[in-house]
């Protein structure tokens, strides 16, 4: 693990927060772009990212946002199996 994702680990064990702190260093650590995979083309992608930045233009908040995004369309049973949500 890099040494800022661990410290961003340990702040959110005392900070209270440690599920949003373990979801943004997971995704941090990992070189894929979440935003190409999903959506192929490069001006598309940017604009999923900020649409989920809510204008705070940092990768974190855009990573938990668009994990969290995620998760209530999973609750909500909105979710097929390729990750792709249902009527696209």
């Amino acid at each position: 693990m890099r040494v800022h994702l661990g410290k961003l680990v340990m702040l959110g064990y005392l900070f209270n927060i440690l599920e949003d702190c373990i979801i943004m260093s997971a995704r941090l650590s990992s070189s894929k772009n979440i935003c190409t995979s999903l959506h192929r083309k490069k001006l598309q992608a940017y604009q999923v990212k900020m649409s989920w930045a809510e204008g705070s233009f940092g990768d974190p908040i855009t990573i938990l946002n668009a994990y969290q995004a995620y998760k209530n369309l999973e609750r909500q049973d909105q979710l097929n199996r390729s990750g792709e949500t249902k009527g696209m």
